[in-house]
This record gives structure tokens, sequence and C-alpha cells, in this order.
């Protein structure tokens, strides 16, 4: 009653108001549109026309999918960095030397005609100048060969990790699609909701002031209108947290306003759709991850085996005592040479042996994780099945009992309108409704998210 009497007194005093102030009544809403959030914002409009137009854009916005395809490209270029161990490695040469003291050789003095006696003597000149070109190339090193595995590895890792990632984006995309699809469907219910529920206050307040109706009604109908008030503000809610979160992984900017073309209803494509199930990619992860543990104890078996190389030097050497430098032909001495080179391990401490033991536990339990994965996504399809198949049974149960609580509420307000029921009916069909409504919205909630999770496995 109170509450009743506070409206109709703002009701009058702002009818006051804005009859005693004819200026006001220009000026404010002028401040109105010059100030409003909208119009200071310059909000973007962006138009969602379905749900495969907005996968297809979290797939070309989503900022973590554009990080796994910078990945990827990084990985590429390490796997080429790898490969180059294949080729042989040229480097070139120029220096100089001041040899400020020779070092002084005790020669026999019979050398210089002095038998018996000994001589200290100096080789070499002050200044010494080399130049030249080193070609060496690794003909056998099992250890190059393995990183290069490594390094594919790594990328083919890189690559199904994005590709389980956007099985996960495609589905939390479709939740988020599905919730706020599911919140414009009720906010549209509940816009009717409210105005039964407004009706019955008037009525059962006019009934109580007549007498002909107890406080119980009138309590009960603001019960029932505070009820649809509460799931309008629910509704919106999650109207408003589904767009912002879907901006999110959208990679939208904040002003702008997301809009949805679709709306469901009992023909929806999402309701009737046949369900195609792939496998899992997050088991793609696994599997390789799995691999990558076997090119690592390899490597660390690679350490047992000898390396072989090759190397050639092709230079020229310049001796002077004075600073001079020289470009004639002439002033150079060639100097070249060939080699190989065969590295062993004969003994590290058993650290390569301890490596290569703690590498073949690590596939082992890359296996094991393998295994584990593998049986948990077999169970967890099945579990999807299953669950479309009783999610769609009850979602179908609780719509047809909603369409009959409609139904019946609009007999009985028939019935009231012809005096054969009583106002207390009347409020209790209305409240049985607001519930069937409450089931069957929740209902279509559980179907589509599970629907989603079904959805971003095509």
């Amino acid at each position: 009653m109170k509450h009743l009497k506070r409206t109709l007194f703002k009701r009058i005093y702002y009818s006051n108001f804005m009859i005693k102030n004819p200026l006001k009544n220009i000026f404010i809403p002028v401040l109105i549109f010059l100030f409003h959030p909208c119009w200071a914002q310059n909000q973007d409009v962006k138009v969602l026309p379905n749900l495969d137009s907005t996968l297809n854009l979290a797939l070309k916005t989503n900022f973590n999918y554009q990080v796994y395809k910078q990945q990827a490209r990084q990985a590429l270029y390490n796997l080429r960095s790898s490969r180059s161990t294949l080729l042989p490695t040229i480097s070139g040469v120029l220096n100089g030397q001041d040899n400020t003291h020779l070092a002084i050789t005790p020669i026999p003095g019979v050398l210089i005609g002095k038998p018996g006696t000994t001589y200290n003597a100096q080789f070499g000149t002050k200044y010494n100048y080399n130049t030249g070109l080193t070609l060496q190339k690794d003909l056998l090193s099992w250890q190059n060969f393995q990183q290069i595995k490594l390094a594919e590895g790594n990328l083919k890792l890189i690559q199904v990790e994005a590709e389980a990632y956007k099985q996960s984006l495609k589905e939390q995309v479709a939740k988020l699609y599905f919730s706020i699809l599911i919140a414009k469907q009720s906010l549209a219910l509940d816009d009717i909701d409210k105005g039964i529920a407004d009706t019955l206050v008037e009525l059962s307040f006019k009934r109580l002031n007549l007498g002909s109706s107890d406080a119980i009604s009138f309590n009960q109908s603001q019960i029932n209108y505070n009820t649809v008030l509460q799931n309008i503000a629910q509704s919106r809610q999650l109207y408003d947290q589904g767009i912002e979160n879907l901006k999110i992984l959208l990679g939208t900017q904040v002003q702008t306003d997301l809009q949805l073309d679709e709306n469901l209803g009992p023909e929806s494509v999402y309701l009737i759709s046949e369900i195609t199930l792939s496998p899992d990619k997050n088991l793609e992860t696994y599997k390789q991850n799995y691999q990558i543990a076997q090119i690592q104890s390899n490597i660390q078996k690679s350490l047992f085996f000898p390396k072989l190389s090759f190397i050639t030097y092709l230079g020229a050497n310049q001796y002077r005592n004075d600073l001079g430098f020289s470009l004639n032909s002439a002033n150079w001495n060639k100097t070249a040479y060939l080699g190989l080179n065969l590295s062993v391990p004969i003994f590290t401490g058993l650290a390569t042996l301890n490596k290569y033991r703690s590498a073949k536990v690590q596939t082992e339990i890359a296996a094991t994780q393998y295994q584990s994965a593998l049986n948990q996504s077999t169970i967890n399809d099945q579990l999807l099945l299953k669950n479309d198949r009783d999610l769609r049974a009850s979602l179908n149960a609780s719509k047809q009992g909603y369409d009959l609580y409609a139904r019946n509420l609009e007999l009985y307000k028939q019935k009231f309108q012809e005096g054969i029921t009583n106002l207390d009916v009347y409020l209790k069909a209305f409240q049985d409704y607001i519930n069937a409504e409450n089931l069957y919205l929740n209902n279509l909630s559980n179907f589509l998210s599970n629907k989603a999770s079904i959805l971003a496995r095509k």
C-alpha cells in the first residue's frame, strides 16, 4: 500500500513539476541528449548474424589464437636454424700480431760455426699478418639429426596446441552466444510477465479496497511481481555478462556494442541439428608430447655415439720487421691444410647415462598420460552424446509443461473475468506459470551448453 502511495505521489509531483516549469521541459531533454553516454562515447555497433559468422570472427580476431600463430612462425624459424647444421660453416679471418719480445731458443753452436757452445737465438719477425678461410662440416653427428627432429616435433606441437585452443575457443564462443540468445528470449518473456504481474497487483489492490479480497492475495500478487522483477534483473545480468565476455573472446574494443540478429525458436537449427562428433583435438597434444619425449630420449642416447667432422683451411701469412702492410701477393706466403676430427666419448662420469635413463622415464610418463587422456576422452564423448539425449528429453518435457501452464493461465484469466473462479486461483496459476517458465529456460540453457561442446568438435 505504501509502495503504491509513494508511486502515485511521485507521478503527481513530477507531473506538477513539468507543468509549472515549461522551460525546463525543453532544457532537461537537451541535456540528456548531449551528455548521454551513447553520444559521448561514439559507440560502434557490430552485428553478429549467426553462430558460424561469430566463430569465424573469433578465429580471426582472438588475441590468444593469434599468439599461437606467431609461436608457430617462431618454431618454423627454429626448425630452419636446426637444419642449417647439415650445411658447412665458412668463416674468414684477418689478424695482425706484434711480437713485442720474441722467445729465446738455445741452439747448438755448431750451427753457427762454434762447436761445443750454445747460442740463444730468436726466431720470427716482429710483425705477423694472417688471413684465410676456414670451412667446417659435420660428416656424422647423431646429435644434429635428433635436434632437427626435436625442432620438427616442437613445430608440430605448437600446431596441435593451436588446434586444441581453436576447439576450446569455439566452445567458449558458442556457450556465450547461446547464453545471450537465452537472455534475449528471457527478457522478451519477462516483459510479457511484467505486464500480467502488474495487472494482477492492480486487481488485487482494487479487490482489497472493495473488501472482496484479503491482504494475502495482495501480498501474493506483489510477491509474483517482485519475482518477475528479479527474473528481469537476472536476465539482464546474463545478457550483459555474455556480451562483455564475448567482446573479450572476439578481441572487440570496449566502446563497440555487439548485437545478435538471431532469436531462439522452436524450429531453431541449434535445437534440431544432427550430431557430428569428431575426435578431441586435445588428444593430439598428448600424443605429440609423447613423441617429443621419445626424441629427447634419443638425443641423450646419441651422446654415446662418435662424431666425425671435416675441416679445411686456405690462407696466407706475411712476416715483417716494420709496421707496414703490403697487399702485394709476392709478400704473402700461402698456407693450407685438411683435417678430420673423430670424437669418441669414453667416460663422462655416468652423467650421460643417468640423463638417458631420466629421459626414458619421462617417455614412459608421457605415454601413460596419453593413454589416460585417450581413455578419458572416450568416456567424455559418450557422456556428451548421452547428455544430449537426456537434456533434449528434459527440454522437450519442460517446454510442453510450460506451454500447458501458459494455456492454463489464459483459461484461468477467462474464468476469473467470468466470475467462475476467484483471484487466489488466478494468482496461483500465474505463480505456476512463472515456475514452469524458469524451469524451461534452465533446461534450455543446460541443453545448449552441452550443444556448444558438441558443435566445437565439428
